[in-house]
């Protein structure tokens, strides 16, 4: 009975400090690609970065996402392409994407505008009921391209946009 005990106990230390190694090595190339800046500067580190983290399963799509928060436009786009390969390698070996976690994120409006528009595509690809629901409560969303969407998508008859259309000559307008 000890010696099971004694057996979990080291089973489970060696887990933890796996796992730590792992959300350490994930921090450390976030890191290395945030850092990446004009004129290619940091591009050589993000390059490896981005090979760890585009090696990560569908668990790993959500934090990468939020490591898009405050990053600049050159870490966005190594971030992205990350997203993207994780996401297409999880499809194409069979798996399926986390798509509650994905709406949660696409939920949380303090997160990165384009992080949060690529969880949108996402959601509309492969649920577009769930999409097509949330997009509804998004005519006042803080980003831009999701408002613009929950826009196009409202229902100008019946919707918020009932009665707004004016004539001007031989042109209807809203």
């Amino acid at each position: 009975m000890l010696g099971t005990l004694v057996r979990f106990l080291v089973i489970f230390g060696w887990v933890g400090a796996a796992m730590a190694g792992q959300m350490e090595d994930f921090a450390d190339s976030v890191r290395a690609i945030r850092s990446v800046g004009p004129e290619g500067r940091g591009n050589a580190e993000a390059a490896g970065a981005w090979k760890k983290l585009a090696g990560g399963d569908a668990t790993t799509l959500v934090p990468i996402l939020e490591s898009m928060d405050g990053a600049n436009d050159f870490g966005l786009n190594w971030l992205r392409a990350a997203v993207d390969a994780v996401a297409g390698r999880a499809l194409s070996a069979g798996g399926s994407l986390p798509l509650p976690d994905l709406g949660m994120f696409l939920l949380e409006t303090r997160h990165n505008p384009r992080a949060r528009r690529l969880s949108f595509e996402m959601l509309a690809k492969f649920d577009p009921a769930t999409a097509d629901k949330l997009l509804t409560g998004m005519l006042n969303d803080p980003s831009l391209e999701l408002r613009y969407d929950a826009v196009q998508k409202s229902d100008r008859s019946s919707g918020p946009f009932a009665g707004c259309q004016q004539q001007i000559g031989r042109h209807t307008v809203l």
